[in-house]
């Protein structure tokens, strides 16, 4: 559906009438994640699409206010994750460290893949990728805390991932690289999102530290009068946004 479109459509609902009007509408814009996929996030094509997109939002807004009930409405606008500018001639290739024999599975894409060994090769596997100079590895239940994953039996015996600008793949082929890539350790800044937000709820002029995105439901669930189900995310890690 193109974007203006979805404009129209976040508007009609807005307008319904109130016993069937949403309580929650959750609109999504595929870009500039393709774009800068495509030619890295400060290409000029990524900047024309930014460009773009911030045309859209300011009709958006200017639409929202002009709703008779637009100071109900709190608006968020928030990102699943940041871009990291890459070249595909910096890429390491588990062939070179890894032997077909050792591994059962394989699971994932650039820059994050888990390996189920064969029985008896974990070490094997372990070992033989800290050659590897850009790749981080660890074994079932050693990954660092901050990642948050790695306790779960559905992560396999060991999980790869790569340096930030950095690429991983399985084997050498003539696909092109891309130019932009994300899942790289969360800490590193070119990882994070944007998080904006207005409305009767929220503070004004309020800058907010860095939180985490799984801190998003707990504070949608406060906000709409709703009990969270038991989750990761902790609603006092931004409530702080909020208007007493």
């Amino acid at each position: 559906m193109p974007y203006e479109d979805r404009i129209d459509s976040v508007l009609a609902w807005l307008q319904l009438p109130p016993a069937i009007r949403p309580h929650l509408i959750m609109w999504y814009m595929s870009e500039p994640d393709h774009i800068a996929h495509e030619f890295g996030p400060f290409s000029k094509e990524t900047r024309e699409m930014v460009m773009y997109q911030d045309t859209l939002l300011g009709i958006f807004m200017d639409k929202i206010a002009a709703l008779p009930n637009a100071d109900e409405i709190n608006l968020i606008f928030t990102a699943d994750h940041g871009m990291q500018a890459s070249n595909p001639d910096s890429t390491e290739y588990l062939e070179d460290y890894i032997k077909e024999s050792w591994v059962k599975g394989i699971q994932g894409y650039n820059p994050n893949y888990i390996i189920q060994a064969e029985e008896g090769c974990i070490d094997s596997l372990y070992n033989s990728l800290q050659q590897a100079k850009h790749l981080s590895s660890w074994k079932f239940g050693e990954v660092p805390a901050k990642l948050n994953y790695g306790t779960n039996p559905r992560c396999k015996d060991l999980m790869i991932c790569a340096d930030s600008a950095w690429r991983v793949k399985i084997k050498r082929d003539d696909r092109k690289g891309s130019l932009g890539d994300h899942g790289y350790d969360n800490f590193n800044t070119d990882m994070h999102a944007i998080f904006y937000a207005t409305g009767p709820v929220f503070k004004k002029g309020h800058l907010h530290p860095t939180f985490n995105n799984v801190d998003l439901y707990p504070l949608f669930a406060h906000i709409l009068g709703l009990t969270p189900a038991p989750v990761d995310g902790k609603l006092e890690n931004v409530k702080e946004m909020l208007k007493p």
